[in-house]
């Protein structure tokens, strides 16, 4: 069963775009969004295992212009 993670994403001022439009290049990218509030970007990233997921969030927050994340998993619980 595939494994996910909501990520809570703040960017440099200016680079929402930018960063989203780099998001939308990686496989594991289900769908996000450009938000307002505390954060900037809020994304859902799913892989085949939490190995292979922790590693692709990995390479998320090593994107340009991203300043900090918040991740929370995601669990199917009772189904």
């Amino acid at each position: 069963m595939a494994q996910g993670a909501y990520l809570l994403i703040s960017v440099q001022a200016g680079t929402e775009l930018a960063v989203q439009s780099k998001l939308h290049q990686m496989e594991c990218l289900k769908h996000s969004g450009v938000v307002t509030g505390m954060y900037d970007i809020i994304c859902y990233v799913e892989d085949e295992n939490l190995e292979t997921l922790k590693q692709d969030i990995y390479k998320i927050r090593k994107t340009d212009f991203i300043t900090s994340t918040i991740t929370c998993f995601a669990f199917n619980i009772g189904s």
